[in-house]
């Protein structure tokens, strides 16, 4: 999947979020793209299962989360910033206990790369997911 579909894809997931529906011709205007592109990227999340089609648009899918990889792939910019806010109180030699979740991998990392001399505590799927 390209970059900016991604991103788009990922961006019509924020707004559903936000708005119970969304209109095909308005999501076109939004990210500049053909109404048939928006189409495409509403039935490919149809199949992922993370939206409903409607007759002009799409509404959040109803009683369905979103898979563990979806999940993680959602509100990135977000996640990196909560992360790098969290790592910025966090000191050096302390003792820390991280649980899994799709924000703890972002603060994991940026830990990692950050911080020098800590201990971690974690579950082994949250350490597999933050090591991938």
């Amino acid at each position: 999947m390209s970059k900016r579909k991604e991103d788009r894809q990922q961006q019509i997931l924020r707004e559903l979020a936000e708005t119970p529906t969304l209109r095909i011709g308005d999501m076109a205007r939004t990210h500049g793209v053909s109404t048939e592109t928006i189409r495409r990227d509403l039935d490919e999340l149809t199949r992922r299962g993370v939206l409903n089609r409607t007759y002009g648009g799409a509404v959040r899918a109803m009683n369905s989360e979103p898979t563990v990889t979806e999940r993680h792939q959602l509100f990135t910019e977000e996640r990196e910033r909560i992360a790098r806010d969290a790592v910025h109180y966090m000191r050096q030699g302390k003792i820390f206990m991280i649980g899994s979740g799709a924000t703890t991998v972002h603060v994991a990392r940026r830990m990692a790369s950050e911080l020098r001399d800590i201990t971690v505590i974690t579950t082994p799927s949250a350490s597999q997911r933050c090591c991938r």
